[in-house]
């Protein structure tokens, strides 16, 4: 009996864990619109540690690769960038595929309120192998509706 009521018991923990961990899934995903995370990404783009490996466009427009592996990037559908740049969302397999020797990659995307985590890989010259990059870990905040970097650490 005592078996019976303890399978029972953890049961109903992992139901409320399930339920708990869903609703805040949904609060987190409800307060953090597909702007958000390409306004983030836009600045993150300006990390003056990166700039230096960013291909030279001569005044043109800077088109960024990105790799959609690894978390839920939103879609790009509807969004004007404040700068002079575009992006090109791009799986894994297309990156390879088309030989782009830039590219990021997002590992993590975090956002509290007003506040932003990001960790993100720049790879540049590459040839197939992940030896030329750049680890980028941001803080962000929000503040009358921009984004704007607290803090960045390259390594």
């Amino acid at each position: 009996m005592n078996k019976k009521l303890l399978l029972l018991k953890k049961k109903n923990f992992k139901n409320v864990l399930f339920i708990m961990t869903l609703f805040f899934s949904i609060t987190i995903s409800s307060q953090t619109l597909p702007s958000d995370f390409w306004q983030c990404f836009e600045k993150i783009t300006t990390i003056s540690g990166l700039e230096e490996y960013y291909p030279d466009t001569n005044g043109e427009t800077s088109t960024f690769n990105l790799m959609n592996h690894g978390i839920q990037i939103p879609s790009l559908e509807n969004h004007s960038f404040q700068s002079n740049i575009a992006v090109n969302l791009l799986d894994k397999n297309s990156i390879l595929n088309q030989n782009i020797s830039e590219f990021f990659i997002i590992h993590e995307a975090k956002y509290l309120n007003n506040q932003a985590y990001f960790e993100v890989v720049f790879y540049y010259n590459f040839s197939g192998n992940y030896l030329h990059y750049k680890s980028v870990k941001i803080n962000l905040t929000k503040s009358n509706g921009n984004w704007s970097i607290i803090d960045s650490t390259i390594e």
